[in-house]
This record gives C-alpha cells, sequence and structure tokens, in this order.
C-alpha cells in the first residue's frame, strides 16, 4: 500500500543468442558476474545502449542483465550477462 507499481515497456526487439553459463564458467566468473544465469550475444546499437537498468525477454522469460561488455573492446558485439528471473 502507498508503494508505485513498477511497470516495463518494450524498447526495442533485436536479434541475439542466449546460452547458459556452464557450472565451470559461473564458478570461475569475476565477482561482477556471480549471480548471473546465461550469456547473451547481440550486436552493438550506438543509438540504443543497454545497461543493467533494462530486462531482456526471450519468449516468456525474463533476465535481469548483470553486466554488460564490449566484446573485444570493438562496437560490433555486446557480450550480456544476465541473472534470469523466477516467479
Amino acid at each position: 500500500m502507498g508503494h508505485p507499481a513498477k511497470s516495463w515497456s518494450n524498447a526495442q526487439t533485436r536479434w541475439g543468442s542466449i546460452e547458459p553459463i556452464s557450472g565451470r564458467e559461473f564458478f570461475n566468473s569475476e565477482k561482477v558476474q556471480a549471480n548471473a544465469t546465461h550469456r547473451v550475444r547481440m550486436r552493438y546499437d550506438s543509438a540504443q545502449e543497454i545497461t543493467p537498468k533494462d530486462r531482456l525477454l526471450w519468449d516468456s522469460r525474463v533476465f535481469n542483465i548483470v553486466h554488460v561488455a564490449k566484446k573485444r573492446e570493438i562496437d560490433h558485439e555486446l557480450e550480456i550477462m544476465v541473472e534470469e528471473v523466477v516467479e
């Protein structure tokens, strides 16, 4: 009661790939990625930045963004570490 409801809007649709992180990658990951369950790769688009304040939808699944990095520091591909939201 008295708390504003959080709502999301669809900002854009993009092509990309998603893969679960293996147990070995999960335990060897950096602290910032410790909660990540999946890795998403997509093309970099300077017109629409993706940040941890955003979230990703894949089919009916929801993923919170843990970390975003440019692959090899070039403006071609993003590697996004995400955590699946289980409700």
